[in-house]
């Protein structure tokens, strides 16, 4: 049976989302999670970015990409949150671009994400973020996370 937007509607539209349940959708569920994504429902489209993150399979990653461009901080935290359910191939670039976006928040759910990663790359930005990132209580995150790593 198709799955259909009120099918993930239904998931999503509970104040707590059971996740495990709904990423049984599956992959066809993602070109409607792109659509939430891309959607002025923010608390919505958030749900649907961190969604995404659990179906497996490289068909995720598109949505995740838009997560990421989203003008909204709420729907950029969620992809930044969501790089933990990724591998660190999926993960490298968006992780990249995730931890230069201009607001904090997302920032920082990068850069607790990409701290479980080996990537050179991804320990040097995080690396420079505890350096000189002009917010000091993500440069105390970002080198905590070095410290463990």
């Amino acid at each position: 049976m198709a799955v259909t937007m009120n099918d993930v509607r239904a998931r999503l539209d509970p104040e707590e989302v059971d996740y495990t349940s709904a990423a049984r959708l599956g992959a066809e569920a993602l070109p409607l999670l792109a659509e939430l994504v891309r959607g002025n429902d923010t608390m919505l489209a958030s749900k649907a970015a961190y969604l995404a993150s659990l179906i497996p399979g490289e068909e995720r990653l598109p949505v995740l990409g838009a997560a990421a461009a989203s003008p909204h901080p709420r729907v950029r935290v969620a992809a930044a949150t969501g790089l933990r359910n990724l591998d660190e191939a999926d993960a490298d670039a968006l992780a990249q671009r995730l931890l230069r976006d201009e607001d904090v928040g997302v920032r920082k759910q990068s850069v607790r994400a990409a701290a479980v990663f080996s990537s050179p790359v991804l320990t040097e930005r995080i690396r420079q973020i505890a350096q000189d990132d002009p917010e000091i209580a993500l440069r105390h995150i970002a080198a905590a996370s070095l410290d463990r790593g």
